[in-house]
């Protein structure tokens, strides 16, 4: 970015697109963790039975709104001042897209990963995804609220394949 001038109106723009930039990634995040909450819930049944144009419209949606981050973290970071802020925010986004990665890889029929496996990997990328909101202030849901809800989702997923067995 170019230097700012430190008059109201130049301070205005700049908060303004700090602001438009924390709800647009916010927004990617989110369309990003529900997506891959997708993938784990649409192959969890039998692999013979699994919807792969839904998977495959989920991966869509992750791999889309991951470019989309990756254009609007860089102008993110560039327009806050403190640059340990924004060191840290590229690296939590780093962190979301490896753990984002390790998530579509367990997910793969090949793999055979089990299912705690992918739970395992579904809660990598919430808590990275977590990370990164409340690094650039967007965090919504508080940490205990996220423990106790993938816990139930572990007893749901537990369940379902006491199910199917």
């Amino acid at each position: 970015l170019p230097p700012l001038g430190k008059d109201p109106g130049s301070l205005e723009w700049k908060q303004n697109q700090i602001d438009m930039q924390r709800q647009n990634v916010s927004s990617q995040v989110t369309a990003i963790t529900a997506a891959a909450a997708q993938v784990v819930t649409l192959t969890s049944g039998d692999p013979a039975e699994t919807n792969y144009t839904a998977v495959g419209s989920a991966i869509t949606t992750i791999s889309s709104n991951m470019s989309e981050l990756a254009k609007g973290l860089p102008m993110l970071a560039a327009l806050l001042a403190d640059t340990n802020d924004s060191n840290k925010i590229l690296e939590a986004a780093r962190n979301l897209a490896n753990a984002t990665e390790g998530l579509l890889k367990s997910a793969l029929p090949e793999n055979q990963a089990s299912r705690q496996q992918l739970l395992g990997a579904l809660s990598e990328t919430g808590e990275r995804a977590g990370d990164l909101l409340g690094l650039i202030g967007e965090e919504e849901v508080d940490k205990q609220f996220q423990e106790d809800l993938l816990a139930l989702a572990r007893q749901v997923a537990a369940a379902t394949q006491e199910l199917v067995k």
